[in-house]
């Protein structure tokens, strides 16, 4: 089922490209948990005004401000990966559409 963002669900948004491997294309389409992680990441570059929040406030660098980030332009893309533990815990992306073997 398609993942809603930001408020938009978009049935259409999937990330892949052609296998070296296979020649087949193989694609990921994004999972609520990974719509719900890039919520969160959103709303903490918003509440922290920079991309270093996990480091106390008088340790932050300055280059990590986020104030280039919401303005327009190319190059200014985020992304967020949830991945399911080997012994099958939490994570949570929707994995490939094709496999090759």
């Amino acid at each position: 089922r398609p993942a809603t963002l930001m408020g938009t669900t978009n049935p259409a948004v999937t990330y892949g490209g052609r296998c070296v491997r296979c020649g087949n294309v193989h694609a990921l389409e994004p999972s609520g948990a990974a719509a719900a992680a890039a919520e969160e990441l959103v709303s903490l570059l918003e509440g922290y005004g920079r991309m270093d929040f996990d480091v106390p406030e008088e340790e932050a660098n300055p280059a990590f401000s986020t104030d280039y980030l919401w303005t327009k332009g190319p190059g200014r893309m985020l992304g967020v990966l949830v991945a399911a533990r080997p012994s099958g815990g939490s994570g949570g992306s929707s994995g490939s559409t094709d496999s090759c073997s």
